[in-house]
């Protein structure tokens, strides 16, 4: 038994293709917290290095980074303890809400 080809039918696509929205779309706070974390995790609490990132490869979205990068230096000059603070915070927050994604 032979069955007939099929007709083809255009179709239009019902699919929206965006484009991915990077970190620094998110809200003041939510980039801040992205930020810190990318700070510590990435760079081990040096914006110097991510500053120089930026310079070395970073794209015309990275300058919104360099106001938080430049007011992280004054901070972490001013208090010494800031960045251990800022891990201690980091870590509790991973332990707290880090196992929910399997929940």
């Amino acid at each position: 038994m032979a069955f007939p080809a099929p007709k083809h039918v255009p179709m239009e696509a019902a699919v929206e293709v965006l484009e991915w929205t990077p970190r620094w779309g998110f809200s003041g706070a939510s980039a801040n917290f992205a930020r810190l974390q990318i700070l510590l995790t990435v760079f081990d609490g040096d914006p110097d290095k991510w500053l120089d990132a930026v310079v070395r490869w970073g794209d015309r979205g990275d300058d919104v980074d360099v106001p938080f990068l430049v007011a992280m230096k004054q901070r972490i000059a001013q208090d010494p303890a800031f960045l251990d603070d800022m891990r201690r915070i980091m870590r509790e927050f991973s332990e707290r809400f880090g196992p929910m994604s399997g929940a």
